[in-house]
């Protein structure tokens, strides 16, 4: 919700600051959520947000 284009988007985004984000399961994001998630991480690292993204895949 916090990099959706909504009300009070930016104090969503403010109350994600000082903490550490962890998101599961990358590799099964669809094309929007992606693109969701994208923006997200911009925002959190104009913040200098910690972010650790996890997938289950293993690249070759």
């Amino acid at each position: 919700m916090a990099a959706l284009p909504v009300r009070d988007s930016a104090l969503r985004i403010l109350s994600l600051s000082g903490k550490c984000i962890v998101v599961d399961e990358e590799h099964a994001l669809t094309g929007f959520s992606r693109r969701i998630l994208m923006r997200l991480l911009h925002w959190l690292g104009s913040l200098r947000t910690p972010v650790v993204v996890l997938s289950a895949t293993l690249s070759g």
